[in-house]
């Protein structure tokens, strides 16, 4: 076998039988390839030639196989039990209020306690199949003994996906299983907002024996803030009264929704409001909270104050429901509010701007949502106008307003209502002139 050197470490060429060979080296494995000519110069610009891209071929070959290796490492790292932990550690998640954190944790515990009972066997996150996430997601829509809206389906599987994605590299996934998993129609139904009427009575109703509540003053002054600043339940029961600027007139501060990106509201405050805030400056304690016993409650037992949040509003006859399926969503909530707030700021003339800026949400949410009153109220005026001037009404009646009629029904008191006294005579003449 005759054998030609090339440069050191780009390796040889040898002749075998026929025809020449190359022999070379990668990572201590030597590779042999046929060149396929029987001339040594040919043989040798051959070499020259295919040696680097076969020197590439190997490199991307042994590297993929570097990844494998590693990408089933990781497979045997991430196990189900550990997945919530890590979520949390993991610093490319959102950065999610702790109501938003438990409702996700939430749902992947229900997610395990189904995957445990139905295949005991799986406790890696990399064995999870997009069969298995429709499996599940099948049996959350149609084999749970109480319904779901399309609304709570989609946001299961929203928490589960990014559960899911944000450990995806880590657990060695290609795909995330739930990607796959089609989501339902959702048939929005809108908070509707109270009227004038409806927020008196409700005012109203805590001076009502009847309705029994714990903290009720506490929970009064709760609905006045919902009513004249329009902030969600959660912000309303921890406000503190370092927020309160009685000097500037204003109450500041970062709702919960909008923490994470630090967006602050200047809220003006009402008189209405004024007042009652210094009602309750009588409990003020150390706690700074304005409700005190309310917020101590919430960090307990949110559900219990949202319940009587709730018991308010059906005790003032409030408890129409949406239609559709599950739950069938109350059309009343303390969410009411903030749309009774914007709807009434947008009637009073206050730009959409600005109305952004004192709720802390968006134009095109305020515009889709909740400025819908100034609409509402222009087709009642129109409605007015319709009832006034119907021309039946118009007709039968416009011969009977005229000022010839009223001193015609003036002259007949007069004349005729001998058994009365001149106060009551002079009443009835008033009653008319009205």
């Amino acid at each position: 076998m005759a054998k030609t050197n090339r440069n050191k470490g780009a390796g040889s060429v040898f002749k075998r039988g026929k025809y020449y060979y190359l022999q070379y080296m990668i990572n201590g494995v030597v590779k042999k390839v046929s060149l396929k000519c029987s001339s040594e110069r040919e043989a040798k610009k051959k070499a020259a030639e295919l040696l680097p891209a076969l020197e590439a071929k190997t490199k991307e070959q042994i590297a993929l196989h570097v990844a494998e290796a590693r990408n089933l490492s990781k497979r045997n790292k991430l196990k189900l039990e550990n997945v919530w932990s890590l979520y949390l550690k993991n610093p490319a998640r959102p950065d999610s209020s702790e109501g938003t954190l438990g409702n996700y944790k939430r749902n992947w515990d229900l997610f395990i306690s189904w995957l445990l009972a139905i295949k005991p066997d799986i406790n890696l996150l990399s064995d999870i199949s997009s069969e298995m996430a429709q499996d599940y997601a099948d049996f959350l829509w149609m084999g749970k003994k109480k319904k779901i809206s399309a609304a709570t389906f989609n946001y299961h599987m929203q928490s589960l996906t990014l559960i899911t994605k944000i450990l995806k590299d880590k657990a060695g996934i290609d795909a995330n299983p739930w990607d796959t998993i089609t989501r339902k129609t959702e048939m929005k139904q809108k908070r509707k907002e109270f009227t004038y009427s409806q927020a008196a009575k409700i005012f109203e109703a805590f001076d009502d024996d009847n309705l029994r509540l714990m903290n009720k003053q506490e929970m009064k002054v709760l609905f006045y803030i919902g009513a004249f600043t329009g902030l969600r339940l959660a912000d309303a029961i921890n406000l503190k009264w370092s927020a309160v600027n009685f000097a500037r007139n204003i109450i500041s501060l970062t709702p919960v929704k909008t923490r994470r990106i630090q967006r602050e509201v200047n809220i003006p405050i009402h008189p209405n409001l004024k007042n009652i805030f210094i009602e309750a400056q009588n409990w003020k304690d150390e706690s700074d909270y304005v409700l005190p016993n309310i917020a101590a409650r919430y960090a307990s037992n949110a559900d219990g104050v949202k319940k009587d949040s709730i018991k308010v509003l059906e005790f003032c006859g409030f408890n129409d429901r949406g239609e559709g399926r599950g739950l069938n969503r109350r059309l009343y909530g303390f969410h009411s509010f903030r749309h009774f707030f914007a709807s009434t700021c947008a009637d009073a003339g206050v730009p959409v701007a600005t109305l952004a800026e004192i709720l802390g949400d968006n134009i095109s949410t305020l515009n889709k949502y909740y400025i819908h009153a100034q609409k509402e109220s222009r087709q009642k005026m129109i409605n007015a106008l319709d009832d006034k001037t119907d021309s039946k009404k118009f007709l039968n009646e416009s011969n009977q307003t005229t000022a010839e009629k009223k001193l015609s029904e003036i002259q007949n008191i007069l004349d005729n209502t001998v058994d009365k006294t001149d106060s009551q005579k002079l009443k009835a003449i008033s009653d008319i002139l009205k």
